[in-house]
């Protein structure tokens, strides 16, 4: 669109001279007829002045529509630019949050694991009372793995709401990690006792990791029945025996 100061510009370059030539004309004209010709020359100088300083005027407002547009391409430029940065800080303010949240997560989620680094899990325990508990674990472990009830457990609790006809896990509590860990080398001799028959001890897990543990022993499952006999789940990963040695044979995306 056409500024003011745009048009006054092209008007004045456009009619300047055909104007002047025609004032000039009849003020002389005028001039002769009063005052004779000894002036013509005086005149001519002083529209030769006043056209000079019109056309400085007229170039000044083409100038200044050229710093309009200058102006104006600057400003769109600085939009452009505005717009930019403000789609950067939205970008970075969502990655900043993805971030923080990433990170508190994997922090609550160290934290539930090192509160659950002492306990244990016992599932197949009839559900009665908790004296009845307390007489089961020792049995457990005193006839099932041949350890000392009182050394290694400090005690014991019943965890998840309670159903009909299915048992709550008991979770215990261990005096030592050494402790926890001779437990759990042992709990495969339970399926030797026929009382303990349905007796499991695991490691007490958060949502997370029992989410993992569920997918690892769907997998590895299907290692099985792929004829990989020697399967099994360590430390996380899915392992199997080559030359007497643990192969990692499949890792879930937490842990690798």
């Amino acid at each position: 669109m056409t500024s003011v100061s745009q048009k006054i510009g092209m008007d004045l370059k456009k009619d300047m001279d055909t104007t002047f030539k025609m004032i000039r004309d009849e003020m002389i004209e005028v001039v002769s007829k009063k005052i004779g010709n000894e002036l013509k020359g005086d005149m001519d100088m002083a529209f030769k002045k006043a056209k000079d300083e019109l056309t400085t005027v007229a170039s000044k407002l083409s100038t200044d529509e050229s710093d309009e547009r200058r102006v104006m391409k600057d400003e769109e430029e600085f939009k452009k630019l505005a717009k930019e940065v403000n789609d950067m800080k939205i970008e970075m303010d969502s990655q900043v949050r993805k971030t923080v949240m990433v990170v508190r997560e994997a922090v609550e989620e160290a934290l539930k694991i090192e509160i659950r680094k002492m306990n244990l899990v016992i599932h197949g325990v009839p559900d009665i009372d908790a004296e009845h508990d307390f007489y089961q674990v020792a049995a457990i472990l005193g006839n099932g793995l041949h350890m000392d009830f009182d050394r290694h457990v400090s005690s014991m609790t019943r965890i998840w709401k309670i159903e009909e006809n299915k048992p709550r896990p008991l979770r215990i509590v261990v005096k030592s990690l050494d402790g926890k860990k001779e437990i759990l080398s042992r709990t495969k001799d339970l399926k030797n006792v026929e009382t303990f028959k349905r007796v499991f001890i695991s490691l007490d897990l958060t949502r997370r990791q029992q989410k993992v543990d569920k997918e690892l022993r769907t997998d590895v499952k299907k290692f099985r029945d792929q004829g990989e006999s020697t399967a099994r789940i360590k430390y996380g990963k899915i392992v199997k025996n080559v030359n007497g040695r643990d192969v990692v044979v499949y890792q879930t995306a937490q842990h690798v």
